[in-house]
């Protein structure tokens, strides 16, 4: 009965809803009808008030025409009274004036010269043979410059007689038409076509290339609209033989037809996901019913069998229980009522003994409360685990270890446990005795920190003694005998001292009583001072100490710098040591980041004696060197790189190496550190430039080919003190720097005759110190690539345009320090510019920079070429587009990018960039966008450029 009346429901349910399903079927079909009639509605109302505006004009053309007083008026009055604003709209071509013999008369854009025949048109053949042809319509065609279609609306003109006078003719872009429709929000696989009544398609979206022009005559389309003058209908695609439903209305009285279809699946989407859902009820319904009846079918054999098993299954448990050489005990109300053989191993007694007893009968008195805890244990998560002491028959203390679960409960507060215990006393004793070791190693390690940090100590205070009497010995007058034993007493002195230090921190770390201190510090000044103190040891072994810093390593962070400094000076330390000819490169990077939490990478790399491979696993063990005869060679603990790796990882990062025997060892290790705002007491500029400017004026060599520039970093230059000469070009530059020594060469990249990188490469040929120059590349590129780019010229570092001052002379100062000490620096990558509409127009400081660093007699005439320069090039740049030389437009670009940016016209100079990576990529389209709104913005800067210079004047 109940399987017949389940039946009868889901049989009813189906008829239900397979009719509401077919309605809501028919609602979705005339939904998607209404909404493409509406869809074509709009476009319709769109395109005929378009149209309708333009054949107004056309007419007031014709009748303009016939006044006698237009003859008499000039050709920009008569062409601006009949050429309405209409005729000029973005969506609008030309509009022409055609006499009798087909000749242009007049043109709205003046793109056709007079006289050009248009006898041969279409458009023009009909109104001549036809005096009652009104407005026309023509198909589309492509005869403008940007190969747009275009729509031709024409209409004839008649002398005062009737006769034939010539056509009047204008054209919409079809690339308006699709733009209104691409702008038009639709369903998925939905088009929009606008076609001649005759089924020539003028416009289609989506586009595809050939449907403009293509003759549908033979479509459904046509044959409906002779019928009526707009309707619906469904027809498959000749595409791609789908159902579609079509909508379609007439242009006002045009002969033109609007046309809107979409997928019959689109439409019916939403329907068929109903359906499916429905389906999947039906199924899982039926599948339920059908289930429930084979579980009643077989619920009673289910029972018996069920009964049978359990009888099995408890004569099998009972056989393990009782062969288990675990004590498995079941308790109801906390009473045994089954206890398995093992009783006698575990207790000493037969376990008919123990039926009825409890198991805290036997449990030692200490331990109850962890009975307790375990008992309410089982009953709130049904298992518990408890060790305890219990004592055996003989009256011996054992130790057991319990595992509880719950078995079953009968009623409210009955409750079954199932124990299962073992005897665990050899392992407890076990445990005992490695407690006690440990303990006693520990407070052995303790006691001897303690001693290794005092006496190390008190080691320190006579050394220090030691070391400074004998830096005042050695300031007396001594013989050369007695100097050179105080010689030997301080550096036998200095070299104790350093090993004192090494097991003094040894000490602290094993204590646990170095704390790490976070305070604000200044990274790029923190890597000087740690290359400025080696830079000494180096130099004397004739080893190249070198530093390359990433630009995101720049600025201030939060961290430990004693900490940090000590790890540096560390494994520096020991890369200068161990190499005795070569370089030792420390570069710093920012890997990634997370916030205001940067991970900072610092890589020590040397060309000395390397780590053999059997050595490398034992390298940071305390006391520990990579062969036994490097302690007799160079000294030292074996302490360093143990401390240089606790100290890593007491400020949260980690540290590997890689090494080859003979070539040399690359340390890394990486270091979070938080970012920080720069202290207001603090000056980063200061901060991060090198060591301190040389006392003595410099010969500096600046190549630069454009004049402005040029001249604006020789006023730089000239004015912090130094001396100056020019070169024109890159060979100029090679010249100067065979002929006289110079202390540092500025060198423009793009140069004629010689380019800055091939330069460089040559000066680097040349022989002594001439070919060891410090050379800081000029550029506006600042992009990614340029630094390989300058390392592989040989130049030392690169300054990007425009020229910020303070930057200029640090560079230029750090890299003079660098070479009196024997030092040539590794070239420093500047950030990438993003160059953004953000950028201001006009930055002050800029110009008041460059006027602080100059004489106002200097200065004035110098802003004056600025502006005459920026006027000069962006007039050029607009005409090498015009003419599409773009490799001319990108070299005026090129040097607009320096001049704009010293002017203090940071968009400028940013436009100017990008239009440079334009015209060198040959994108003549984004070219000439980019050209028009770097003239507007030359326009819009140089006014404030010359209030700010007639300010400087008064």
């Amino acid at each position: 009965m109940l399987i017949v009346a389940a039946a009868a429901v889901v049989c009813g349910a189906l008829a239900l809803t397979s009719w509401r399903l077919f309605d809501t079927r028919e609602m979705a079909i005339d939904t998607a009808y209404q909404v493409s009639q509406n869809l074509a509605s709009t476009l319709e109302v769109e395109i005929r008030r378009d149209l309708e505006t333009y054949e107004l004009s056309l007419q007031a053309v014709a009748d303009g025409l016939k006044m006698p007083e237009i003859g008499a008026l000039s050709p920009k009055l008569r062409d601006a009274i009949l050429f309405d604003n209409s005729s000029r709209a973005p969506q609008y071509g030309s509009m022409l004036v055609i006499d009798e013999r087909g000749k242009v008369k007049l043109s709205s854009t003046r793109r056709l010269t007079p006289n050009y025949d248009l006898s041969d048109r279409d458009f023009f053949k009909a109104h001549r043979n036809n005096p009652d042809l009104g407005i026309k319509i023509f198909a589309p065609y492509y005869q403008t410059r940007d190969d747009d279609a275009l729509l031709v609306l024409s209409r004839r003109i008649n002398r005062p007689d009737g006769r034939f006078a010539g056509v009047v003719a204008g054209a919409l872009r079809l690339r308006y038409v699709e733009q209104l429709f691409q702008g038009i929000k639709t369903d998925d696989g939905a088009w929009i076509t606008l076609l001649l009544t005759d089924g020539t398609i003028i416009a289609r979206s989506p586009h595809r290339a050939g449907d403009v022009g293509r003759d549908m005559s033979n479509t459904p389309i046509v044959q409906h609209f002779v019928r009526a003058r707009a309707g619906q209908y469904e027809a498959a695609s000749a595409a791609s033989a789908e159902p579609r439903l079509y909508v379609y209305k007439q242009v006002g009285d045009l002969p033109l037809l609007i046309s809107v279809s979409v997928p019959k699946a689109v439409a019916l989407v939403d329907w068929w996901h109903k359906a499916l859902i429905f389906c999947v009820l039906v199924v899982c319904f039926v599948v339920v019913v059908g289930v429930i009846g084979w579980m009643l079918q077989r619920e009673l054999s289910r029972r018996a069998r069920a009964e049978k098993r359990a009888r099995e299954n408890e004569e099998r448990y009972r056989l393990l229980a009782d062969n288990s050489s675990d004590l498995i005990v079941l308790t109801r109300d906390g009473a045994a009522v089954y206890v398995s053989p093992a009783a006698q191993r575990l207790y000493g007694c037969a376990p008919e003994e123990l039926l009825g007893t409890k198991i805290e009968d036997r449990v030692h008195p200490d331990d109850l409360p962890a009975l307790a805890a375990a008992d309410a244990e089982v009953r709130a998560k049904g298992e518990a685990l408890v060790v305890y002491r219990c004592r055996n028959k003989k009256g011996e203390m054992i130790s057991v270890e319990a595992s509880w679960r719950r078995s079953s409960a009968a009623d409210g507060e009955s409750t079954e446990f199932v124990v299962v215990a073992r005897d665990i006393t050899q392992r407890v004793r076990n445990e005992e005795a490695l407690r006690a070791a440990k303990e006693h190693a520990d407070a052995a390690n303790r006691a001897k920190s303690s001693f290794l940090a005092h006496m190390s100590h008190e080691i320190r205070t006579p050394m220090n003694g030691i070391l400074g009497m004998n830096h005042l010995l050695m300031a007396t007058d001594l013989d050369a005998e007695q100097r050179d034993y105080a010689g030997t007493i301080s550096d036998s002195a200095s070299a104790l001292l350093r090993i004192i230090d090494d097991i003094l921190d040894e000490s602290k770390l094993e204590a646990g009583k170095v704390e790490i201190e976070y305070a604000d510090f200044n990274l790029a000044k923190t890597l000087d001072e740690v290359v400025s103190i080696l830079q000494p040891r180096a130099a004397q072994k004739d080893v190249r100490l070198g530093m390359a810093f990433n630009p995101l390593a720049c600025g201030w962070f939060r961290g430990d710098a004693v900490r940090l400094r000590q790890v540096l000076l560390n494994i520096a330390g020991n890369a200068v040591k161990f190499t005795d000819r070569g370089r030792v490169d420390i570069d710093v990077s920012v890997p990634r980041e997370l916030g205001d939490q940067a991970v900072v990478r610092f890589e020590i790399a040397d060309t000395g004696i390397g780590i053999d491979a059997a050595a490398q696993a034992s390298l940071f063990q305390k006391f520990t060197q990579a062969d036994v005869s490097i302690s007799r060679r160079f000294g030292g603990t074996g302490l360093g790189l143990a401390i240089a790796k606790q100290l890593v990882e007491l400020m949260g990062g980690t540290i590997g190496f890689s090494s080859r025997a003979g070539e040399g060892t690359l340390f890394c290790f990486e270091i979070p550190l938080q970012r920080v705002e720069t202290p207001a007491s603090k000056t980063p500029d200061a901060a991060v430039t090198a060591p301190a400017a040389p006392s003595r004026a410099l010969d500096v060599l600046i190549a630069e080919d454009n004049k402005v520039n040029q001249q604006v970093a020789r006023l730089i230059v000239s004015h912090a003190g130094h001396r100056v000469d020019l070169a024109d070009d890159g060979r100029r530059a090679v010249d100067a720097a065979r002929a006289k020594d110079y202390d540092v060469i500025l060198m423009d990249l793009q140069m004629p005759e010689l380019d800055g990188i091939a330069a460089a490469k040559e000066i680097r040929q040349l022989p002594g110190r001439a070919g060891q120059v410090p050379i800081i590349a000029l550029t506006s590129h600042a992009m990614a690539g340029m630094r390989e780019e300058v390392i592989a010229a040989g130049m030392d570092d690169y300054v990007s345009k425009p020229f910020d001052a303070n930057t200029l002379l640090a560079k230029l100062h750090h890299l003079a320090a660098f070479r009196d000490a024997g030092e040539r620096r590794k070239p420093q990558a500047a950030p990438e510019r993003h160059e953004s509409k953000g950028d201001p127009r006009f930055d002050r400081d800029k110009l008041d920079q460059l006027s602080a660093v100059s004489a106002a007699a200097a200065f004035l005439p110098l802003l004056s070429s600025l502006i005459e320069a920026i006027e000069q090039r962006v007039a050029l740049t607009q005409g090498y587009i015009t003419g599409e030389e773009f490799g001319k437009a990108a070299r005026e670009a090129h040097d607009l990018v320096g001049i704009a940016g010293n002017v203090g016209g940071m968009r400028l100079s940013a436009l100017s960039r990008q239009l440079q990576h334009a015209c060198q990529a040959g994108e003549a389209a984004k070219s000439r966008a980019i050209a028009e709104e770097l003239r507007a913005e030359a326009e819009a800067l140089l006014p404030l450029v010359r209030d700010y210079h007639a300010a400087m004047a008064a």
